[in-house]
């Protein structure tokens, strides 16, 4: 348990440390900026497995997000599944991402392999708002998914 918080940690902080994207003018992203997918990849760590939800742009121009999801819910159609989280919670405030036409913004997730899948089709949660409440988002989700699923804040991609 401990080794899957400290990669997620590692990630997250991994991203926190590259050069940082200053804030800007082209306001900031709602969810008719954003085009919002969640992919799975390999984790750092050979017990977890690794998700990131993209957060790319929609075509309409660059914005700016910083923060964390909040009220996230794994469905299964309109009923919520009881799949634990935790994480989210930024050691100090978040950078400004620019989400524009060569770079997005991601959040990344781990969940233990071993755990027992519950058959999750979609996620939903708040995307930060600028000084309001963010707007809800559903969008599908990758495959099953049990166990505790560890949040990061949002980020810019690892590479």
């Amino acid at each position: 348990m401990t080794f899957r918080i400290a990669a997620v940690a590692a990630l997250s902080l991994a991203a926190a440390a590259s050069p940082a994207v200053a804030a800007t003018d082209d306001g900031w992203c709602g969810s008719e900026d954003l085009l919002i997918t969640v992919s799975e990849g390999r984790a750092p760590v050979a017990a977890d497995r690794l998700f990131a939800i993209h957060l790319q742009t929609a075509g309409n121009g660059p914005c700016t997000i910083r923060g964390m999801l909040s009220e996230v819910r794994f469905l299964q159609g309109e009923t919520d599944l009881d799949v634990p989280i935790a994480g989210g919670q930024p050691q100090e405030w978040p950078e400004f991402i620019t989400v524009d036409a060569d770079s997005e913004a991601v959040v990344y997730m781990s969940a233990p392999k071993k755990a027992k899948p519950q058959p999750v089709d979609h996620i939903r949660f708040i995307l930060p708002g600028n000084g309001t409440r963010g707007d809800t988002v559903t969008v599908p989700w990758p495959s099953p998914v049990g166990g505790l699923v560890d949040f990061g804040i949002i980020v810019s991609p690892v590479s």
